[in-house]
């Protein structure tokens, strides 16, 4: 599982880099069409369509090596949680469900397959890109950041509307 994890990790590297691509795009495109030059703006397009293609592989395998890992992560975990709540029912007599502590590692299990596991890996990169955009040009870095508030404030407002449903769907999910 480590081994996936450090590999995700120098993956993220590239893939991060990759998402500059637009941003530095959009200024050269912008002076290519000011200077009349299209055929350095035909190939600006050229090499961000090959690079934004590698970037959707990259993303592609980042979500496979998450798939490997989280396989591996239950593939070994599985036998000893089985074994472990398997006797506990025994010795409960049958009142503790045998299967409930494998349902919990199926549950982690999905989670460190979710693609939110990336935001571990990308959060990292963040104040780096701000600084790179505004290195760039300053109105891009801002809109970055408005970007990123836009975001983060959207993730704690569909928590706050989505809190009870999900609270009263997990209680029916022990229930039954």
């Amino acid at each position: 599982v480590i081994s996936y994890v450090k590999l995700l990790g120098i993956i993220s590297i590239f893939s991060n880099l990759l998402m500059l691509v637009p941003p530095i795009y959009m200024i050269q495109a912008h002076r290519a069409v000011n200077a009349n030059s299209k055929q350095t703006l035909l190939a600006l397009t050229v090499i961000m369509i090959v690079l934004l293609i590698a970037f959707g592989i990259l993303e592609w395998v980042r979500g496979q090596l998450l798939q490997r890992a989280s396989a591996r992560f239950f593939q070994i975990l599985a036998p000893a949680v089985f074994r472990d709540s398997f006797d506990k029912s025994v010795s409960a007599r049958g009142i503790v469900n045998p299967t409930g502590a494998l349902d919990d590692l199926q549950g982690v299990r999905r989670f460190l397959a979710s693609r939110v596991i990336l935001g571990f890996f990308d959060a990292p990169y963040v104040p780096l890109f701000i600084f790179i955009l505004f290195l760039m040009h300053p109105y891009v870095a801002l809109f970055a950041i408005f970007g990123a508030v836009v975001l983060v404030s959207l993730t704690f407002a569909n928590e706050r509307l989505n809190r009870a449903d999900v609270n009263r769907a997990q209680s029916l999910e022990k229930s039954a």
